[in-house]
């Protein structure tokens, strides 16, 4: 198991979200997959036996070492998928910190695959296998990453039948995570079935039949399963619907 701190952070003592953005030319994140790589090469570790996990900043970097990593996969819980998405004063702020010349539109065009996982997907012609658990009480993550994300993917000419989403209830919002226990567990079952991985939610957690309505509202793009808890998202969908 390996933890990483995100150097980002560095640039200044007041940023407290990072994303592995780096300074200037610089992309951090990309060093650490370089690192992992080296790691698990010495330690003849297939990239196939590598899962990345993280949560809300985490699961937004998690993702990214994935799509650099090709063939590993990834588990996060109420990740950023868009970073312009989030809270625009943690945005800004980092942008501030890691970009001497921060003029938003040069950034964003050059750099946008540093702060966008669908700009990633594209860039790598690769979308790595994603289990993304999110809490359904947290309008936050629903609306603006969870939805954005799933209707992104229309997009992504290489979508494959290898993302699935977890839904789950916490009065907590954006912090209400899963706990210790149902996250191992996840992890532990990430390599076998999809059932084994599901059970896991089904002993403790219940999704709500309003808010899993609002979700069946995005038509033609959710295909539901293990009673509307867990949700594959398949390559026939999309088709024709570009």
């Amino acid at each position: 198991m390996i933890y990483y701190n995100d150097p980002t952070l560095y640039n200044d003592d007041k940023l407290t979200c990072g994303w592995g953005v780096g300074k200037n030319e610089e992309w951090y994140i990309s060093v650490v997959a370089d690192i992992i790589s080296i790691l698990a090469a010495k330690n003849e570790i297939e990239t196939k036996n590598i899962l990345f996990f993280g949560s809300s900043a985490g699961g937004f970097t998690s993702v990214i070492l994935s799509t650099l990593l090709k063939g590993s996969s990834v588990l996060v819980n109420n990740p950023q998928m868009f970073l312009r998405n989030y809270n625009p004063t943690h945005f800004n702020n980092m942008i501030n910190a890691c970009f001497d010349d921060p003029q938003a539109d040069t950034i964003l065009t050059e750099y946008g695959y540093r702060f966008d996982v669908i700009e990633l997907f594209k860039k790598k012609n690769h979308l790595p296998e994603i289990t993304y658990a999110v809490n359904i009480n947290s309008e936050f993550d629903v609306k603006y990453q969870l939805i954005p994300f799933i209707e992104s993917l229309a997009s992504f000419e290489n979508f494959d039948d290898h993302i699935k989403v977890v839904l789950y209830s916490s009065d907590d919002g954006h912090q209400g995570v899963l706990d210790k226990e149902e996250t191992v567990e996840l992890i532990k079952n990430h390599f076998k079935d999809e059932s084994a991985q599901i059970n896991v939610l089904m002993k403790q957690l219940e999704t709500k039949d309003l808010e899993i309505a609002k979700l069946k509202s995005i038509t033609g793009y959710i295909d539901y399963k293990v009673k509307n808890i867990f949700i594959r998202l398949k390559r026939r969908v999309f088709k024709g619907s570009k």
